[in-house]
């Protein structure tokens, strides 16, 4: 386990070759260390590599087939290497498993609003708010897809009720549409709020 953790180190400070090598020795000392098979695979993904970064994310999955992180991992390199179907359905499984982690369900509706499909894209908001009601994530992200819907009125609507309670996640909105911050409604209803 020790190489693993040092390859974690690695991957967070961004030094993905030297966490690819302590992955690797990690599962030349255990090969069902499935943290690390999926960690290198990760790594790879980051470096544009998708065909490895699945293979090795599979490895880690077929090891640990219920671990909805090691799914979402998949699911998220699945998408990338150009596979948005089996993303699908790799996202739905990991969403079964834990529906309370509000990253999975940003990640599974971001696979259809990448297509445009905004209606899908909401509908997995709201599966998500019907598990995390408290979520405020899901809450902005269901603002930015009301108005990539074209739902202007119902957007605003929504936007001065989070603003009253959550202010500070006004920059989750920026983050996703920056051009929002062009509206002057948007900036109107903003600044009627001190933040």
């Amino acid at each position: 386990m020790t190489y693993y953790y040092i390859g974690e180190c690695y991957e967070k400070l961004g030094e993905l070759n030297d966490a690819i090598s302590n992955f690797k020795t990690a599962v030349e000392m255990d090969e069902n260390l499935a943290d690390a098979w999926v960690g290198m695979g990760v790594c790879y993904q980051l470096q544009g590599d998708f065909a490895v970064g699945l293979r090795y994310i599979q490895k880690g999955v077929e090891i640990d087939p219920e671990n909805p992180e090691y799914l979402a991992s998949l699911a998220i390199c699945q998408k990338q290497a150009g596979f948005p179907d089996k993303a699908e359905g790799t996202f739905a499984k990991a969403t079964i498993l834990e529906p309370y982690d509000q990253e999975i369900w940003l990640d599974f509706a971001e696979l259809f609003a990448e297509r445009a499909d905004y209606v899908s894209a909401m509908g997995k908001i709201k599966e998500g708010l019907q598990n995390i009601p408290e979520s405020n994530l899901l809450k902005w992200r269901r603002i930015a897809l009301l108005f990539l819907e074209g739902k202007r009125k119902e957007a605003l609507n929504q936007l001065n009720k989070m603003l009253e309670t959550d202010q500070e996640g006004f920059n989750q909105l920026l983050e996703y549409l920056p051009g929002i911050y062009n509206d002057p409604d948007v900036l109107n209803m903003r600044d009627s709020f001190s933040l």
